[in-house]
C-alpha cells in the first residue's frame, strides 16, 4: 500500500512537471527574453545618415545592452561606400546594418527604390569580382540588414522586401519618419521598433535564408517548367499539322530544359515514330521508362513501334513468318506485357482520388492494340494476335472488371473493344454507347464505336455498320472524319460509288490530313475514288476562272425604251432554287422561314429585287409579315432588314417582268375565259394574284387588252366590298393599274432557240418542232440547259419522238430521235444531279453553313461528272464556292509541311 501511495505521488509530480514544461514551451517569450542569448553577437553599423546612426547605436548599446556594436566610417563617395562595405561582408562574420546615401542629382528622375536597386547591383558585382561564384556572393550579401526610413505604405514595403530577397537579404528594418527633432525623443520612439526587428532577425534569419533559397529554387524550376511547357505547346501544334520534324525539334529542346519530365520523352518518341526513325523513338521511350519506372506508357509505346515496323515490313513484301518479323513481335509482346503489369499495379494518387488509374491504363493499351488492326496484317488466327487479346483479357480479369453500373468508363470501353474483337457486336455496342454518355471519355468511346462499325462491316453486315455509324454521328463525336471515312468504305463495298464519294469528301473536308493516314492509303479502291474526285474538283477550279454566270443580254429595240424607273429583272436559275427552297420552308414552318429570310437579306440582298421573288406570293407575303412585326424595332439588324424590304416595295411599284412560257399560259387562259365566264375569270385573277403575283407585272399582262380590262373591271366591282381578303385583293389590283400606266412596251425581239422550240411544243406543232430541231446546228447546246431539262412539255415531246422514231427508216427522223434520246439520258443524269444540289442547298438554307453542303455536292458531281463543264454549274455561286473549298481540302491545302 505504501508503495502504491508513493508511486501515485511520484506520478503526480511528474505530471505536474510536464504540465509546467508544456506551459513554458507554449508561452510566448518577451522581446528581452528573445534578445538575451544574442547580447554578445557582433554588429557593424554602416550607416550614412548620422542622426540615424546615433539613434541605432544608442538604442543597441544603452537600452538593449548589446556588447559588440561597432561603427565604421562609410567614406565620402558611393564608390568608397561600396568598396568598404564589400570588404566587411567578405571578411567579417558580423551582421551589418546598412543604410547608404539616397541623395540623387537634381536633374535625375531617380526614385529612392531605384537608388537602392543600383546600390545592390553594384554591391553584388563588386563582391562577385572577388568570389566569382553566385552562391558565395549571395552568402556575403545575406549578412546585410538593410535599414529604411522611407517605406510609407504596404505596396512600397512589399516592393522593397521582394527586391532585397532577390539578393538573399533576410531582414529589412523599416522605420517610419520620426516626428521629433530631438535625439532623446527619436531614441525613445524607435527603441521598441528596433527591439522587435532585432528579435525577429536574430531568431528567424536562418530559416528566412532557407526560405529565400527554396523560393529561388522554386522560381528557377517554374521558369524552366514554363519554358518547357511553351516548347511542348509549340510541338503539339506542329504535330497537329503533321509537321513532325519541327514537333520533334521542340520536344528535344524541352528535354534539355526539363530532363526529368517523362511526357517530353514520350512525345519526342512518338514524333520519331512518325518520321520512321524507329531506333531513336525506342531510345526516347526507354529514357522515359528510366525517368518514370512505374508508368506503363513507355512500354506500350515501345510495343507500338515494334508493331508499326512489322506492318511496314509486311507491306513491303517481307515474310510474315520470317525471323525478323518474329523477333519484332516477341519484343512487342514483352513490352505490352510489361505495360499491362504496370497498369495492374497502378494505385490512386491520394486517398481522395477515386479514379481507377489501372483501368484507364488497361483501356489505353487495349485501344492501342486494336488500333493497329494487326489481324488484318497477320490474320485473326495468328498466334501473336491471339496472345495480345489474351493479355488484355487477363488484365481485365486481374482488375476484376466486368460489365456493371459500378465499373469506370475506361474499363467499360476496354470491355467493349474486347467484345468487338471477339465478335460480340451487341455487347460491344451496349458498352460503348453507355460509355459515350461520359463526356470526359467521349473521344475514346467514339473511337471504339468507329472500330466496332469497322469490325461489323468486315463481318459482311454492312447495313448494321451503317446503323452504328449513323447513331454515333448523332453524338457529334470528335472523330467525325474517321466515321465518314468508314461510311465511305462501306458504301464502296456495296457498290454505291456516289454515296461513297459524298462521305469521302465529307471525311477529307473535316480532316484534310486524312488521305495521308495509313488506313486511307492502304485502301486501293478508295484511293482510286479519291484521285477521281480530286481530278474533277480541280476541273471546277480551272473552269471557274472562265465560266462565269451569264448576264442576260439587253434586248435591242427600235422603239422608245422602258422608262428609267421601271424595274425589269430577268429569270435567274440560282434565285429559282432559292425560291423553291423558301416556298418549301414556308409551307413547313412559317416562323422559321421568317428568320431565314431575315438572315438572307444580309447574305443575298439581290434576291429581294429578283424576278423569282416578285413571282412568289408566298415569299412576298412572309417578307411583308416579317417587316410588319419589326417595323417599330430600332436596332442595327432590324433597320438593315427594313431598309432592304422598303427598297423591295419601292421596286414593286415599277415592275415590268419579261415574258415566260408560264405567263403566256396564264394570259391565254384568262383571255379565253374573259369572254365566256366573267365569274370564273375573277376567281382566276384572285388565285394568280395570291400564288404568282409576278404575272400581273409582266409584259404578257400589260400588253393583253383582255387581261387589263379584267383587272380594271374587277377593281371597280370589288373596291367597296367590306371583306379583308377582298380589300387586300383590291389593293393589289390598284398597284397593277398604277404600274400599267407607267409601262411603255418594247418592240418585239427575236426569241432564242429554246423559247421558239418551247412555243412550238406548247402550241401543239409537233411537226414544226421536229423540223426546227433537225435544222438547228446547235441543237445539243440549246437542249442542254436546266430550262429544257425541267420543262415537262419538252420531256413529253422528247419521250414521244424518241420512242416512235428511233428505228425509223427516214434518216432525218432517226437522227432527231437519237438527239432526243441523248437528251433524255442526259436529263436523267441532270435530275439526279439536281436532286443532290437541292439537298445541298436545303442544308445551306437551314444552317447558312457551307460545310453542310459538302456531302451532297460531292454526290452531285460524282453522279454527273460532265456537269463541271456545263455553264449552268457556275450559275450557282454558293455551290461553286463550296466546291472550291472542297478542292482545297482534297489537294491538301493547309496540311503540314511534311506532307506538301
Amino acid at each position: 500500500m505504501l508503495y502504491q501511495h508513493n508511486r501515485g505521488r511520484f506520478e503526480g509530480n511528474i505530471k505536474g512537471d510536464i504540465g509546467m514544461m508544456e506551459e513554458l514551451a507554449t508561452k510566448p517569450q518577451s522581446v528581452e527574453e528573445q534578445l538575451a542569448p544574442h547580447l554578445d553577437d557582433e554588429f557593424v553599423l554602416f550607416i550614412h545618415s548620422k542622426p540615424l546612426l546615433q539613434q541605432i547605436k544608442a538604442i543597441m548599446e544603452n537600452l538593449l545592452n548589446f556588447k559588440k556594436v561597432s561603427v565604421v566610417a562609410v567614406g565620402n563617395t558611393k564608390k568608397e561606400f561600396i568598396e568598404k562595405l564589400s570588404k566587411i561582408l567578405m571578411t567579417s562574420t558580423a551582421d551589418v546594418l546598412v543604410a547608404p546615401s539616397l541623395a540623387t542629382k537634381s536633374n535625375e528622375q531617380e526614385t529612392k527604390i531605384d537608388v537602392w536597386n543600383n546600390f545592390l547591383v553594384n554591391m553584388h558585382a563588386r563582391i562577385n569580382q572577388t568570389k566569382n561564384d553566385k552562391e558565395k556572393t549571395l552568402n556575403c550579401m545575406s549578412k546585410m540588414i538593410t535599414v529604411l526610413e522611407e517605406a510609407e505604405n504596404y505596396i512600397i514595403r512589399e516592393k522593397y522586401i521582394r527586391m532585397f530577397a532577390g539578393y538573399r537579404i533576410p531582414s529589412v528594418f523599416i522605420f517610419s519618419h520620426s516626428q521629433s527633432g530631438k535625439l532623446a525623443e527619436q531614441v525613445a520612439e524607435r527603441h521598441p521598433v528596433l527591439a522587435d526587428l532585432l528579435a525577429e532577425h536574430l531568431t528567424n534569419s536562418g530559416s528566412a535564408i532557407e526560405k529565400i533559397k527554396e523560393k529561388e529554387d522554386e522560381l528557377e524550376l517554374n521558369k524552366k517548367k514554363a519554358e518547357a511547357d511553351k516548347l511542348m505547346k509549340q510541338g503539339q501544334d506542329y504535330k497537329e499539322s503533321r509537321n513532325y520534324a519541327e514537333a520533334v525539334a521542340c520536344f528535344e529542346k524541352a528535354i534539355q530544359i526539363m530532363p526529368s519530365d517523362p511526357e517530353l520523352y514520350l512525345e519526342s518518341g512518338k514524333g520519331f515514330t512518325k518520321l520512321k526513325k524507329y531506333s531513336r523513338a525506342v531510345r526516347r521511350f526507354t529514357e522515359a521508362e528510366e525517368v518514370a519506372k512505374d508508368i506503363p506508357a513507355p512500354n506500350m509505346e515501345i510495343g507500338n513501334v515494334k508493331i508499326i515496323q512489322v506492318k511496314e515490313m509486311v507491306a513491303n513484301g517481307a515474310d510474315p513468318d520470317g525471323e525478323d518479323i518474329s523477333k519484332l513481335l516477341s519484343e512487342a509482346s514483352r513490352s505490352f506485357k510489361s505495360a499491362l503489369d504496370k497498369a495492374d499495379a497502378l494505385k490512386p494518387l491520394h486517398d481522395e482520388d477515386k479514379t481507377d488509374r489501372g483501368a484507364e491504363a488497361v483501356s489505353s493499351i487495349a485501344r492501342s492494340l486494336s488500333e493497329h488492326a494487326l489481324s488484318e496484317t497477320l490474320g485473326s488466327e495468328n498466334a501473336i494476335v491471339k496472345e495480345f487479346h489474351s493479355m488484355v483479357g487477363r488484365s481485365l480479369k486481374n482488375k476484376g472488371i466486368k460489365d456493371s453500373a459500378e465499373i469506370s468508363t475506361p474499363a467499360r470501353i476496354t470491355l467493349g473493344l474486347v467484345a468487338a474483337d471477339e465478335g460480340d457486336f451487341e455487347g460491344a455496342e451496349k458498352l460503348l454507347f453507355t460509355a459515350m454518355e461520359d463526356k470526359k471519355y467521349i473521344s475514346d468511346a467514339s473511337w471504339g464505336l468507329n472500330y466496332l462499325g469497322a469490325q461489323i462491316r468486315k463481318a459482311k453486315m454492312v447495313d448494321e455498320a451503317f446503323r452504328i455509324y449513323n447513331r454515333l454521328l448523332e453524338f457529334d463525336p470528335p472523330n467525325r472524319a474517321a466515321v465518314y471515312f468508314n461510311i465511305s468504305v462501306a458504301w464502296l463495298n456495296k457498290g454505291n460509288k456516289v454515296e461513297s464519294a459524298g462521305n469521302l469528301v465529307e471525311a477529307v473536308y473535316t480532316d484534310p490530313g486524312l488521305p495521308h493516314d495509313e488506313m486511307f492509303t492502304r485502301n486501293i479502291k478508295l484511293m482510286e475514288l479519291y484521285n477521281e474526285l480530286l481530278e474533277v474538283f480541280t476541273q471546277v477550279k480551272v473552269n471557274s476562272k472562265t465560266m462565269k454566270p451569264v448576264k442576260e443580254p439587253e434586248a435591242q429595240s427600235a422603239r422608245q425604251p422602258e422608262p428609267a424607273d421601271m424595274h425589269s429583272p430577268k429569270p435567274n436559275p440560282e434565285f429559282s432554287r432559292y425560291k423553291a427552297n423558301f416556298e418549301k420552308m414556308i409551307k413547313g414552318d412559317r416562323q422559321k422561314s421568317m428568320k431565314v429570310i431575315f438572315d438572307f437579306t444580309k447574305r443575298e440582298r439581290k434576291f429581294f429585287e429578283s424576278f423569282e421573288f416578285f413571282c412568289s406570293g408566298l415569299i412576298m407575303g412572309v417578307a411583308r409579315e416579317a417587316f410588319e412585326r419589326i417595323v417599330n424595332v430600332d436596332n442595327p439588324q432590324a433597320n438593315s432588314f427594313k431598309a432592304v424590304i422598303k427598297e423591295t416595295f419601292e421596286k414593286e411599284k415599277n415592275l415590268a417582268l419579261p415574258s415566260t412560257a408560264r405567263f403566256q399560259a396564264f394570259r391565254a387562259k384568262l383571255e379565253e375565259i374573259a369572254v365566256s365566264d366573267k365569274k370564273l375569270a375573277d376567281r382566276r385573277l384572285y388565285d394568280i394574284s395570291v400564288a404568282e403575283p409576278g404575272f400581273f407585272a409582266s409584259v404578257e399582262a400589260y400588253e393583253s387588252t383582255a387581261v387589263m380590262e379584267l383587272v380594271l373591271d374587277a377593281f371597280k366591282r370589288f373596291k367597296d366590298v367590306d371583306n379583308p381578303k377582298i380589300k387586300k385583293f383590291v389593293r393589289f389590283l390598284e398597284r397593277v393599274i398604277e404600274r400599267k400606266e407607267k409601262y411603255s412596251p418594247k418592240a418585239k425581239v427575236e426569241l432564242p432557240d429554246e423559247e421558239k422550240f418551247e412555243q412550238l411544243i406548247i402550241s401543239g406543232k409537233v411537226k414544226d418542232a421536229t423540223e426546227f430541231l433537225r435544222h438547228r446546228e446547235s441543237e445539243s447546246k440549246f437542249l442542254d440547259t436546266p430550262k429544257m431539262y425541267e420543262n415537262e412539255a419538252v420531256l413529253k415531246f422528247a419521250s414521244d419522238i424518241s420512242r416512235k422514231h428511233i428505228d425509223s427508216e427516214k434518216a432525218e427522223l432517226n437522227e432527231t430521235a437519237k438527239i432526243l434520246s441523248a437528251f433524255l439520258d442526259n436529263r436523267e443524269k441532270y435530275i439526279k444531279f439536281q436532286g443532290f444540289v437541292e439537298a445541298a442547298f436545303q442544308a445551306y438554307m437551314e444552317t447558312m453553313d457551307q460545310r453542310k453542303m459538302t456531302n451532297s455536292i460531292a454526290k452531285a458531281i460524282c453522279s454527273f461528272p460532265e456537269s463541271v463543264d456545263k455553264q449552268y454549274f457556275y450559275e450557282n455561286s454558293e455551290m461553286v464556292n463550296a466546291a472550291l473549298e472542297i478542292e482545297k481540302k482534297l489537294s491538301g491545302k493547309g496540311v503540314g509541311e511534311a506532307y506538301r
